[in-house]
């Protein structure tokens, strides 16, 4: 994993409610950032964390981060 794609995945990690709850069908938030950052799993899966979060993943996703 090349630098860029690792702060990514840690800035859709910090968003994350971190309750481990497996709700969007992952076992581990991290697994679930890093399955968002790949681009196999959308970023409209994490439920406990409600609106904000949902708001906040989209806008990591999209967001470029340079190396």
């Amino acid at each position: 994993m090349n630098e860029a794609r690792s702060q990514k995945h840690l800035a859709l990690d910090a968003v994350l409610p971190q309750l481990q709850c497996q709700r969007c069908g992952f076992p581990s938030c991290g697994d679930y950032a890093r399955a968002i950052d790949d681009g196999d799993a959308s970023s409209n899966r994490c439920a406990p964390g409600g609106s904000r979060v949902l708001g906040l993943l989209k806008d990591r996703k999209s967001t470029r981060l340079n190396s």
